[in-house]
């Protein structure tokens, strides 16, 4: 004679718990090393330091532009970049170090060009 065995009906409850807890092992299992390798950044490039201080760069820019009716500070901040390339330049920085220089003496506004510097000792030919 032959003997049946009869098993429970499957519930749908149970088909997700099984389902879960094969994604749940997929998603704890690590990544390939391959994988990792290609998700690495690019370490930051190194910006190159100043040489000198601002308000001596400001300075020796307005030396070598040699204008009698003064520099704009965008003229003083090409005429650094030409001379140190390799420097990131920062127009607030120049802005800065133009008004400490007024505020030391070393550099003066132009009259009646009121966006125009030049250094203390210089008179303006119009």
């Amino acid at each position: 004679s032959r003997t049946i065995q009869i098993m429970p009906p499957k519930t749908r409850s149970s088909k997700k718990s099984t389902r879960g807890a094969t994604k749940a092992k997929a998603k704890s299992q690590p990544a390939p090393l391959a994988a990792k390798k290609a998700i690495k950044k690019a370490p930051p490039k190194p910006v190159a330091r100043v040489t000198l201080p601002y308000l001596q760069m400001v300075i020796h820019a307005i030396k070598q532009l040699d204008n009698p009716k003064g520099s704009s500070v965008i003229a003083i901040e090409r005429a650094i970049k030409e001379k140190y390339p390799k420097t990131a330049i920062l127009r607030h920085f120049v802005s800065s170090a133009v008004q400490k220089g007024i505020d030391d003496g070393q550099i003066k506004r132009v009259p009646h060009h009121p966006n125009s510097f030049r250094l203390q000792g210089t008179t303006c030919l119009l």
